[in-house]
This record gives structure tokens, sequence and C-alpha cells, in this order.
């Protein structure tokens, strides 16, 4: 994967077509890569990254929620909430683990995605019951 691709600042975005009609637009991120230096901001009026590499999703949801909020209720808008979870490192609910396979969730957690994806053959991510499909446990487990 290669973070981050950079926005030509010359591209229309939906965004600045939108806000020339008279949307209200607010960006709401959770990751460094797609903060002004990615040029994703384009036609915000309203850019919320986080101060370090990332933050944990509720606050990026909370943060867009007290700028809708915040809006006349008559004004059309567009949000753009951005979650980074899930990503490594998982930290899955306790009644989540269950759903998770322990000795691959370990092994994610030691070698790390890129890694374990880079040994798998293209042909068996998508095959149920292989290693891979296990590694995936974690990922899923986290989106539920």
């Amino acid at each position: 994967m290669n973070n981050p691709i950079l926005l030509p600042s010359d591209a229309l975005t939906l965004t600045e077509i939108l806000r020339s009609q008279g949307y209200r637009t607010g960006a709401f991120v959770s990751v460094g890569v797609l903060s002004n230096d990615s040029n994703a901001e384009q036609g915000f009026e309203v850019l919320g990254s986080p101060s370090g590499k990332q933050r944990p999703a509720d606050r990026a949801v909370d943060r867009a929620l007290e700028w809708i909020h915040a809006l006349d209720s008559n004004d059309p808008f567009l949000a753009w909430v951005h979650l980074f979870a899930p990503h490594q490192p998982y930290s899955l609910p306790d009644s989540e683990l269950g759903r998770v396979a322990p000795t691959m969730f370990e092994a994610l957690l030691q070698i790390g995605w890129p890694r374990l994806v880079s040994r798998c053959p293209k042909e068996r991510w998508r095959n149920p019951g292989t290693g891979l499909d296990h590694a995936l446990s974690p990922y899923r487990a986290e989106v539920a």
C-alpha cells in the first residue's frame, strides 16, 4: 500500500462543487495521511484531523456530530467522516474475542499484516478456511 497519495491541486472535487452550490462542508478524519498535506481537504470549510498519526473512531464521530448539530437546520451539508478503525493494533472487545482464532490473532499481532499477506498466494485470499481467512477474523470481529 502506498500512503499517502496526493490529490492534484487542480482536481475539481465533489466537495468543491457542492460548496459552490451552498452546501456546508466538513471533513473529520482519523488518520494523519489525510491531513492538509494530502490535498484531500480541497473544498472543505472544516477539516478535523488528528493531532498525531491517528485518533479513535469515536472522537472523529463526536467531532463530526458537534459540527453537524451546530449547523443551521436548513443548511444542506456534506460531512465526510473517515474512520481508521479497524486497523492494527486490534483491540477487540471481550465479546468478540470468541470469533477470532486465537493462535492466528497472536501470529498476526507478532508478524504484522503486510508480511502475512506477502506470504499467502493471492488465489487463497478468498478461500474459506485458509490461513488468510482466519487471519482476517480479527478485522471482521472489529468491524462487527
